[in-house]
């Protein structure tokens, strides 16, 4: 669990999630909000939280394409 304010750019978050998991984030952030249907990609790093409409309690995908079958890693 990462706990961030709404002011908080997506780009800022991105580099948060990397010094946590240790590695670099190629791709968009994926957003599954409130645990509820499909998960959406925030396209826009400039945006904040609040601007971004990214309620508290949603989950972060992030996935890393493998070289084999190109299936995803999900953390």
């Amino acid at each position: 669990e990462l706990k961030v304010e709404e002011i908080l750019k997506i780009n800022e978050l991105k580099t948060k999630i990397e010094n946590l998991v240790g590695r670099s984030i190629e791709s968009n952030l994926l957003i599954q909000k409130n645990k509820r249907g499909n998960p959406t990609s925030v396209s826009d790093p400039n945006k904040t939280i609040k601007e971004a409409h990214i309620p508290s309690g949603s989950t972060i995908i992030i996935g890393k394409t493998l070289a084999k079958g190109g299936h995803y890693n999900i953390i």
